[in-house]
């Protein structure tokens, strides 16, 4: 570093510690404007974990899953093999996300319910805090997975 304090700035330690994953990036912001940003056929695998489900009747238009959204990760996702996974512990977030592919696959195709699921294990190796919190009162995880 520089004397500075920037928070950017890597501690000698930091520096020397291995980083098992070189092609993940984390954007602290609103992903779903983010997509429009990402070169199309670019992307292998968008995971969406514990979104805000927006419970209430009225609030389901301010959903992460929309239509639209699921255009625009079709865009970026690699054609075959790019995945889309979903884990939420919210049946309703859950079941919405389930209607709105099925509509889309419907009405325009382009979309296939992967069955099984892959082992999480494989995609989603971690459980957050939030998770744990779910589980600790008494909600389960629900899993999908769309290519």
């Amino acid at each position: 570093g520089d004397g500075n304090n920037n928070e950017n700035d890597a501690s000698p330690q930091e520096e020397k510690e291995e980083k098992p994953y070189q092609n993940v990036r984390i954007y602290a912001g609103d992903g779903i404007k983010l997509l429009s940003y990402i070169p199309s056929n670019s992307i292998d695998d968008i995971l969406l974990t514990f979104p805000d489900p927006w419970p209430n009747n009225g609030h389901y238009k301010w959903r992460v899953i929309q239509i639209a959204t699921l255009a625009e990760m079709k865009r970026v996702l690699k054609p075959n093999t790019g995945r889309f996974y979903l884990a939420t512990d919210a049946v309703c977030f859950h079941e919405w996300t389930h209607d709105i592919f099925t509509k889309v696959v419907k009405e325009e195709g382009g979309w296939r319910e992967v069955t099984p699921i892959p082992d999480r294990r494989e995609w989603l190796p971690v459980m957050s805090k939030y998770e744990l919190k779910g589980i600790e009162e008494g909600r389960f995880t629900m899993y999908q997975c769309w290519e």
